[in-house]
């Protein structure tokens, strides 16, 4: 997505926000969370740690990338639904443009859209460009 950022012509230096949204595995929810067993919440919460640290990490190397682009960046790590998040800070910081990177897979088959691509697209305050993962020998 950062090759794409940079071939944005703009007449102005974008300042860019760039989201990572950690959600809830649904092996957290249901009974299983409600139960409370202490070595299932132990666990869970030290899988829910983990994902927050490579989050952070991974903010931080696409951080790296678009600051090597020349243009301001601000992080936003949070913990929710990845649509709602990516829309609520969408909303916060005014943003006048979403990019976001359609995996589209879905038990190993391609899909068009993904579920969290289509509800941001649908429910987005501004303009969504969607980009399409790259294929060995091709940008994408």
């Amino acid at each position: 997505m950062v090759h794409m950022l940079g071939s944005l012509k703009c007449k102005t230096l974008p300042k860019v926000t760039i989201t990572h949204v950690i959600g809830r595995p649904a092996y957290l929810e249901g009974w299983y969370w409600g139960k409370g067993k202490a070595e299932f919440m132990q666990l869970a919460e030290q899988l829910l740690e983990k994902a927050e640290k490579d989050g952070a990490g991974h903010l931080e190397e696409i951080s790296q990338q678009v600051k090597g682009l020349g243009l301001k960046v601000d992080t936003v790590l949070s913990k929710g639904d990845p649509a709602d998040e990516v829309i609520k800070t969408a909303e916060r910081v005014k943003a006048k443009l979403i990019i976001v990177g359609s995996k589209g897979l879905k038990g190993g088959k391609p899909i068009p859209l993904g579920g969290v691509v289509r509800k941001i697209s649908r429910y987005a305050p501004c303009s969504v460009l969607v980009t399409r993962p790259g294929r060995p020998g091709k940008e994408g």
